[in-house]
């Protein structure tokens, strides 16, 4: 709670999310002779208690696949195969991005040759953190198309690939606030890239910066909506027998952060800025309802102004306004859920996550208005105040009711383009395209109407939440962000 202006201790935000992981391998055995294939077979893994030792050491754990003849029921306490018979390293990594679905898979392949293991019985197999039979990090039998056991009889003719797919899946939430989210961004390798090592050395899960701004205005390409920041580094601790990575960020001082709106969004990641963001954490909803205000000081009555605003926006609950230290029960009302800052709406705006998987394998585009692959898509949760007019640096802008038919507009708006739920940024630079300063049709700066003008002198407070953060110069602000790894089993 924050009283009036006073000093206090620090606020302590913190956010919890969960990541899931598993593994499949998928066998092809093909006659080498004809290419024809002759064979499939498919394992999913259960994961072992070394690979969590690996991830949270934190290190790499899929470097190879051990494959071997043994038979048994897998367990998490397995170090290596029944029946090791042999490894590879593996291949150049495949990403595959879900980010509507809240999922990305990484795939590594190995293949064994004609001559290799001719006359052994293929029955099992796993990943390997490094060349020892003892470091296996999942385990999974073979089983054909329906789930039953099933092996393969290595011949001098075949030619068998193994493919390793691992999973990373993560909650996804809806448009209506206090989300979690990870988006599609070269930046996104700040939690994925370290959860699917595709690489031997993987970028270590360290955020370079915390930044702050008004909502998730992010977007995984060069077309963006400015906000506004604050940067703070942050440090990653990591727990094997909880299964979890906690994040804390440096003290945000009582100089930065202050943000006229309100903190509305947390974004983790490298570099400074939304366009570098890996995860964003949107403050309203579970995670973070919101911060109580006591006693705010709103202003003063001339016997002429009957709108004021309190110093946050985007109020929930039952407001109480005082004059003179009464709480006034009628003759004021006060609006609920909306932007204080008229002329920022952008920066309210949400991404969407519907780029084509060719986009959201190559963040960095542009393009025409009507190719999803070289845009960022945006929804508009405030529509229904319009947007009379926005100002873009190298852009283009385009607005939908359906995310199907888009009308171009760019500086000043139509009325009847102004409340449109989607809108569209194209850039037309190679580099940085960035729009700004959406302003309001129908939002007037205010959010507390008196039905008549309070007394001169009349001494107006207010008590509220804000789904916000409200940090100002009176206080610090204390981040974590815990995530909590587990095995997806269904």
């Amino acid at each position: 709670m924050i009283r009036g202006n006073k000093r206090m201790m620090a606020q302590k935000v913190e956010a919890k999310m969960h990541c899931s992981l598993h593994n499949r391998f998928d066998f092809e055995v093909i006659d080498s002779i004809t290419g024809e294939i002759k064979q499939k077979a498919q394992a999913e893994n259960i994961i072992l208690n070394q690979l969590w030792a690996r991830l949270l050491g934190p290190n790499t754990y899929f470097n190879y696949i051990f494959y071997g003849t043994g038979s048994g029921t897998p367990a998490a306490t397995d170090t290596q195969l029944f029946t090791h018979l042999g490894y590879k390293a593996v291949t150049t990594p495949t990403y595959d991005y879900h980010w509507d679905e809240g999922y990305i898979s990484l795939r590594r392949q190995c293949q064994l040759s004609e001559t290799e293991h001719v006359g052994s019985t293929l029955s099992e197999v796993g990943i390997g953190w490094g060349t020892s039979t003892s470091n296996l990090v999942t385990h999974a039998m073979l089983k054909d198309m329906n789930g039953n056991p099933i092996t393969i009889e290595k011949t001098a003719t075949d030619l068998i690939n193994i493919f390793a797919t691992v999973f990373v899946h993560w909650d996804v939430d809806g448009y209506d606030g206090g989300s979690i989210k990870i988006y599609h961004s070269n930046w996104n390798r700040f939690i994925l890239d370290y959860l699917l090592p595709g690489s031997s050395s993987p970028r270590l899960l360290v955020a370079d910066y915390l930044c702050g701004g008004i909502c998730a205005v992010y977007t995984g390409t060069y077309h963006t909506l400015n906000g506004y920041y604050f940067d703070s580094t942050a440090t990653a601790s990591y727990s094997v027998a909880n299964k979890q990575i906690t994040i804390n960020a440096v003290r945000v001082p009582v100089a930065s952060g202050n943000i006229s709106n309100g903190i509305g969004s947390i974004l983790l990641g490298h570099g400074y800025g939304a366009t570098n963001a890996g995860i964003i954490l949107k403050v309203g909803g579970s995670w973070y309802p919101g911060t109580s205000i006591t006693g705010e000081a709103i202003g003063t009555g001339d016997g002429v102004t009957t709108n004021f605003k309190t110093k946050f926006s985007f109020l929930t609950g039952s407001p109480k306004i005082y004059v003179d230290g009464i709480e006034q029960m009628t003759g004021v009302s006060v609006d609920l859920d909306v932007p204080v800052d008229v002329d920022q709406m952008g920066a309210f705006f949400e991404l969407l996550p519907l780029l084509s998987d060719t986009a959201k394998n190559n963040p960095i585009m542009d393009g025409t208005p009507d190719d999803e692959n070289k845009a960022s898509v945006y929804y508009n949760p405030y529509w229904q105040y319009g947007i009379k007019s926005e100002y873009s640096s190298t852009i283009d802008v385009y607005v939908s009711d359906d995310l199907e038919t888009w009308t171009q507009v760019n500086g000043d708006i139509a009325v009847e383009n102004r409340y449109k739920k989607y809108w569209k940024l194209v850039g037309n630079d190679s580099y940085y395209s960035h729009c700004y300063d959406f302003r309001a049709a129908d939002l007037t700066g205010y959010n507390i109407h008196f039905d008549t003008p309070p007394a001169v002198g009349a001494v107006i407070t207010a008590d509220y939440t804000t789904k916000t953060i409200a940090k100002d110069v009176n206080h610090v602000f204390d981040f974590s962000l815990t995530i909590t790894l587990a095995e997806k089993t269904t």
